[in-house]
């Protein structure tokens, strides 16, 4: 389901229902907010008016701002001592679909005129903010309606990731600034239109975690209709999250949740060719070319435990791993290589066993608490310089996002990569006490990181094309390897308790420009109200 398609079935639809009979002198039977039927309603609020009598066959509103009369139909609140109209998207014999008008406060009076007269009057509580989710089910219950970066809806198979900048879509938060009347269509963020915000910033929480928000106002072109923009905490959960938003005194109804999913694993990529005529290969014992090291013995077993060890428990079949794939570059000159990945000269190595093999790797964590990806566990490369080499970039590599469920997304802001070089002692790499290299390491020495798709693919044993993404960090400062045998690692490391704080990445913008609503775009769906 699309964007569009999100904001005018869930959010919207409600307001398009209708009846039959004659019409007589209006009565009103109740009030209440248009998302979940409850008695619950703020200024500006989307409500539902159920009755008798109000008209004798279906009124749909046609254009911008909304009207005050349709079919001779109109409603109208009493706050103190000042009456007004409420604009209306919908009247029928036996709903009214309206806005309540902003400004108004405590209990209010609500009445119904027609041609045949005036009917009851009833009252209305009206509290300065009562946020209602709208949700997929359109009953107010179940999943929220909410809508990913790209404008498609957050939905199971499409959850919501730990760091996502995602859209909520919600009625009756209250006052915005600047003011607005009800019925007139929210401004788009134009010099002359400005984004129509929220007077108080709400705070949303997924589960017990806090969503940073970037955005919390006026849907552009929809009057009545409000989204959040949030960034979802780091949750380290695959299902349903419960979700809520609390303004002042108002809090979301209880029983929405929203589909997520965690941060998919990290796997390095291993190198197939022997660069500098080395002889270490990925079969484990003396002559290995791969170290391991991890901190839980009930997860990976005794060897490798808290120190480095070539005991890996590969089979013989991986012979032909060169080490963790590695590219050393100087001035974008490759000055070390043991992957062929940049050049095309790898030949078949990851067409085939063990070139579809990957290694698990996250470290730098302080007391995880579960055998899930917070574990740490890292795989070292061995590699050789016959020469002193200095470099500006190192270049390892990782499985793209396809691979693992869930997906391992590069760009997710809880990520936090490493890079370590460690020197040769004993034939394993120096033992630091813990991830970081003595000879090189991210953590201490200043540069950048990137990543990007190299364009070539690991071919997995059942044929699938998993690409390959480069991870690069580029020095601010280059800096020169003697002759020697070394270590590579590289990993990332994410923050062992949930919803630790993270600098927001959202936008103070509703939607990125390219994806903003434009009301031409929901033609088909409401005839001709923006024409």
């Amino acid at each position: 389901m699309g964007r569009s398609q999100v904001i005018l079935v869930v959010a919207l639809g409600m307001l398009l229902l209708g009846g039959s009979q004659l019409c007589a002198q209006p009565v009103v039977s109740i009030a209440v907010n248009t998302v979940d039927s409850s008695s619950d309603i703020a200024p500006g609020a989307l409500i539902s008016i159920f009755g008798s009598g109000f008209s004798t066959i279906n009124y749909p509103a046609l254009s911008l701002p909304l009207p005050a009369t349709l079919g001779g139909v109109s409603v109208q609140i009493t706050s103190g001592a000042i009456t007004t109209s409420a604009p209306l998207y919908f009247v029928s014999p036996s709903l009214i679909n309206a806005q309540l008008p902003y400004g108004v406060q405590g209990s209010v009076g609500l009445t119904v005129t027609n041609a045949a007269g005036v009917s009851n009057a009833i009252s209305v509580q009206v509290a300065p903010s009562a946020p209602k989710f709208f949700t997929l089910s359109g009953t107010g219950e179940g999943y929220v309606s909410a809508t990913h970066g790209d404008g498609s809806s957050v939905a199971r198979g499409s959850a919501a990731t730990p760091g996502e900048a995602i859209t909520l879509y919600l009625n009756s938060l209250g006052a915005v600034t600047p003011t607005i009347d009800a019925g007139v269509s929210p401004g788009d963020g134009s010099a002359s239109r400005p984004f129509n915000r929220l007077v108080t910033t709400p705070t949303v929480l997924l589960d017990t975690l806090t969503c940073p928000v970037t955005f919390a106002g006026l849907v552009p072109g929809f009057p009545g209709l409000y989204q959040v923009n949030v960034t979802t905490p780091y949750d380290d959960k695959l299902g349903d999250a419960s979700i809520s938003v609390a303004s002042g005194a108002g809090v979301s109804q209880a029983g929405v949740t929203i589909p997520v999913v965690a941060n998919g694993l990290y796997w390095v990529v291993t190198g197939g060719k022997f660069a500098n005529g080395q002889t270490f290969n990925g079969v484990p014992g003396t002559n290995s070319s791969l170290a391991f090291r991890h901190n839980s013995p009930t997860t990976f077993g005794s060897a490798g435990f808290n120190a480095w060890t070539k005991n890996t428990g590969l089979a013989t079949s991986s012979s032909t791993i060169a080490g963790i794939a590695l590219t050393l570059t100087n001035s974008n000159a490759i000055v070390f290589d043991n992957s062929g990945i940049e050049t095309g000269a790898v030949g078949a190595y990851y067409s085939g066993a063990p070139g579809y093999n990957v290694f698990f790797a996250m470290s730098n964590l302080s007391s995880p608490t579960s055998a899930s990806n917070t574990v740490q566990a890292a795989y070292a490369g061995y590699f050789r310089v016959n020469g002193a080499v200095t470099f500006d970039q190192l270049t390892g590599y990782f499985e793209g996002p396809v691979n693992v469920s869930p997906p391992f997304n590069p760009a997710n802001i809880y990520n936090t990569f490493h890079m370590n070089v460690f020197s040769n002692v004993s034939g394993t790499p120096r033992e630091t006490g813990s991830f970081k290299g003595d000879v090189f390491s991210s953590d201490s020495i200043a540069g950048t990181f990137s990543f990007s798709a190299t364009g070539a693919n690991r071919v997995t044993a059942g044929g699938a094309q998993i690409p390959i993404y480069r991870l690069v960090y580029t020095l601010k400062t280059p800096m020169t390897l003697p002759a020697g045998e070394y270590w590579f690692e590289h990993d990332i490391s994410t923050p062992v308790t949930a919803g630790a704080a993270v600098a927001s990445a959202g936008q103070d913008d509703p939607l990125p420009k390219a994806k903003r609503l434009r009301p031409t775009g929901l033609v088909k769906e409401w005839g001709r109200i923006y024409e």
